[in-house]
């Protein structure tokens, strides 16, 4: 994985314990656009991070990919990836991807799509994340989600008006949970969807992410889906808020605080 976002900060000679919050989300939104491969960051214009990143997408592609699964339709593979890249975090289906590119004139298979996506897997672009049936206590891979190894990456692929700001912090939150040590399900209950359902041995929690939480129609549907959970998990909204949201049993945690250290079980 690419630095975290303490790491990223120590990379900057910034202390992430001294850091106040106005500074913390300043850089926090360079960690969204650029990412943080240590190259990355230790470039010292955005012209040099931008290429960087660009010429690091090329070799994955070309020498991980393409040369070592003998890929014949490159415009089909960079479709592929364009495709996932900007529907991170949403559930995926291969039938989505394989309409998409006929719609657009060109021509593949499921099988196809299907192989692209696991060398993508193999090469630590994507991370596949499995879904987890609170009520049936089951999981299930048809509703299976992808996230990116890395946003800067995500950004020289994905076009400036694709990029949700709720889709990379929900992204840069599941890499986190992965440093942590978390096993990471996506959550559903009955036809509301949880972001993260989180386990470590035997204790597990529920957690939302979303950029703010002032927006009455935001809370709603956040803390909608936790309300639905009737066992007694923690349950977690993280967002930037510096406002306590909390409400219902559901803890509303600061983002940040939680990227540079704070314990969800």
């Amino acid at each position: 994985l690419p630095l975290s976002f303490a790491e990223y900060l120590t990379f900057n000679d910034i202390k992430p314990s001294e850091i106040g919050s106005r500074d913390a989300e300043s850089e926090l939104q360079n960690y969204l656009d650029y990412g943080s491969f240590p190259a990355t960051v230790l470039a010292d214009t955005p012209e040099l991070k931008r290429d960087y990143l660009s010429s690091l997408y090329d070799s994955i592609i070309v020498r991980d990919i393409i040369t070592r699964h003998q890929v014949k339709d490159v415009n089909a593979l960079h479709q592929v990836i364009c495709f996932v890249f900007e529907t991170v975090g949403k559930p995926f289906a291969t039938s989505n991807i394989v309409n998409s590119i006929k719609s657009a004139g060109g021509k593949t298979s499921h099988e196809t799509v299907d192989d692209y996506i696991s060398a993508l897997v193999d090469a630590f672009v994507l991370y596949p994340v499995d879904a987890y049936d609170n009520r049936g206590k089951r999981l299930f891979s048809s509703k299976r989600r992808y996230y990116v190894v890395d946003s800067g990456l995500r950004n020289t692929v994905v076009s400036p008006l694709s990029r949700n700001t709720g889709s990379l912090l929900e992204n840069i939150v599941f890499l986190e949970l992965q440093r942590c040590g978390y096993r990471v399900f996506a959550g559903y209950t009955g036809d509301n969807e949880i972001d993260f359902v989180i386990r470590k041995g035997q204790d597990m929690a529920y957690v939302q992410v979303t950029a703010s939480l002032e927006n009455e129609k935001t809370r709603e549907r956040e803390f909608r889906s936790l309300n639905t959970i009737q066992d007694n998990f923690p349950k977690y909204v993280l967002s930037l808020d510096r406002l306590n949201w909390s409400e219902s049993g559901i803890l509303q945690v600061n983002l940040i605080d939680f990227l540079l250290g704070r314990q969800l079980i």
